[in-house]
């Protein structure tokens, strides 16, 4: 959980800083919708490797439908944690410490983006090696 909450602490103050660029939401759920788009892309990049090294044995395939739904689960649950329940208000001093919080920021930045991108990552790397499973057929 401490992941997650540096995460989302740091994006939290990326967006504070950059409050010019938020035009519809506050930092504290725009933090909270990257990280669950961070989840969500992550899960469905281990769920494509199961099915890329799995494609031999089965045809069973996970609905997207399924990601759509779990992707808007986990940003709720987000919300929910940290702004109703007011864990971003109990891991701010555990945060503010720390002094340089440039660093921090580009590492979460950096992390979320490689989250995202994990999909196209694994398509990358596990396509040319024997395809995927969707197009064998």
């Amino acid at each position: 959980m401490i992941i997650l909450d540096f995460l989302f602490y740091y994006l939290t103050y990326w967006f504070d800083n950059n409050k010019d660029k938020l035009s519809w939401s506050t930092p504290l759920q725009r933090s909270s919708y990257a990280l669950g788009l961070g989840t969500i892309a992550l899960i469905y990049s281990i769920t494509q490797i199961i099915e890329i090294t799995k494609s031999n044995n089965t045809d069973f395939h996970f609905p997207k439908l399924l990601f759509l739904l779990l992707g808007l689960g986990i940003m709720w649950l987000y919300d929910y944690i940290y702004i109703k329940k007011n864990r971003y208000g109990l891991i701010t001093p555990m945060f503010d410490r720390f002094p340089n919080k440039d660093n921090s920021v580009t590492i979460s930045i950096i992390v979320v983006a490689v989250c995202i991108l994990s999909p196209f990552i694994v398509t990358t790397i596990f396509v040319p090696f024997g395809g995927h499973p969707i197009s064998k057929k």
